[in-house]
């Protein structure tokens, strides 16, 4: 990725105050807004700085860092390419309101991300349950907040296809195995042996 710095490294910046940063994060080599940008303790504050840099490798590492919050992860987005986007689907301060945005990327691997995190609201998550694209698919039904009932419909449609490409791991998702979600699972695969779904 980035070529480091020689004398300045991460173990450098543990000895930079805040206003050294934020004066280090307006400094003319982009390899220098990097490493604060990669920095694990940068504060929030210079990482909002950092996410309206202008060189894609700076933002990058800002989406990378667990820190960075909503506000500059929005920032990110404006880059519009797969590889940021996916970068923000995958934080975990992305906001639900974004992780709906995002889920409506035209980049494939940007959906997965957004059908994998934690975060994602289950109205997002039943609608990629019927992406065009199999693993989005495969990663809504993993994801544990997937509602019960999505994953029913999943697990029938996996059903009415006759060839065994489609095969969504609705199983292997939590709220399968859940007692009290017994009673609607029984009654859809009972629906599929009568032939009626």
């Amino acid at each position: 990725m980035c070529h480091r710095i020689p004398g300045l490294s991460r173990f450098g910046l543990y000895s930079q105050s805040k206003a050294q940063l934020i004066k280090l994060c307006k400094h003319d080599d982009w390899r220098v807004r990097v490493e604060i940008a990669m920095y694990p303790r940068t504060p929030v504050d210079v990482l909002v700085k950092l996410s309206l840099d202008e060189n894609e490798d700076v933002c990058e590492e800002v989406a990378k860092n667990p820190r960075t919050p909503i506000e500059a992860l929005e920032r990110i987005t404006r880059f519009g390419s797969c590889r940021m986007q996916e970068l923000v689907a995958r934080h975990p301060n992305t906001s639900p309101e974004l992780l709906d945005q995002l889920s409506r990327s035209i980049y494939e691997d940007v959906r997965k991300e957004v059908a994998k995190n934690p975060r994602t609201p289950v109205d997002v998550l039943s609608r990629l349950s019927r992406d065009s694209l199999y693993y989005v698919c495969y990663c809504v039904a993993l994801n544990p907040n997937t509602p019960i009932d999505t994953l029913i419909q999943m697990s029938l449609f996996k059903n009415q296809v006759d060839f065994g490409v489609i095969d969504y791991p609705v199983e292997r998702n939590p709220k399968w195995s859940d007692p009290k979600n017994q009673e609607k699972i029984k009654d859809a695969k009972y629906l599929i042996e009568l032939g009626l779904v």
